[in-house]
This record gives structure tokens, sequence and C-alpha cells, in this order.
């Protein structure tokens, strides 16, 4: 779609993984399916592809990401999860990029 958005955060390996791993799933309140690949979590939604990169050194347990997503609990919408998260990042000062192509 033309109207796919690109997100990219990139944690900068100075910080611990674990707490800005457990800060971004405790607020990113319904995650979506991700999809793994090699250095790089994407986490897809109706019109937004959020991309989150890790250094190589701290890759681990990525799929403590995936939970299941129910439209009627009440949690925010796609589009203010994946603003919360990338707040709550971004907040914590993990973020060295979040681009928006």
């Amino acid at each position: 779609s033309v109207h796919e958005q690109k997100k990219i955060l990139v944690l900068h390996d100075r910080f611990c993984f674990n707490k800005a791993k457990n800060e971004i799933i405790e607020n990113f309140v319904s995650p979506i399916e991700p999809v793994i690949e090699e250095k790089k979590v994407i986490l897809r939604t109706s019109n937004e592809v959020v991309e989150i990169k890790f250094d190589t050194r701290f890759l681990i347990s990525l799929n403590v990401i995936k939970k299941q997503y129910h439209r009627h609990d009440g949690g925010l919408c796609e589009a203010h999860q994946i603003q919360a998260m990338y707040q709550v990042a971004k907040e914590a000062e993990i973020i060295t990029s979040f681009v928006l192509m």
C-alpha cells in the first residue's frame, strides 16, 4: 500500500536490553504478532509497520513481544499502541533513530 508507513526503532547498545524490552512490552498494550527476522522484530498493523532493530549482542527472547491482540479488550488502537511504544522507548533514551518512511 502506498499509505503504509514504516517506522524503525534502533536500541542503542549501551542501554540495558532487558529494561528496554520490558518497558516496551508493558506499554505496548496489545502487541501485534511479530515477524521475527535476523536482527529485528517487525510489528505489522493494518496501516503501519514498526521495525525494531536490536544490537546483536542484545538479541534475547524476542518472542516475549508475542501477545494476542483483541480489539474488544479496551486497549489502545493500533496507531496509538505504536505511538505509545515509541514514546516509552524515547523517554527511556534507548532509541538512536526513529525513521518514518
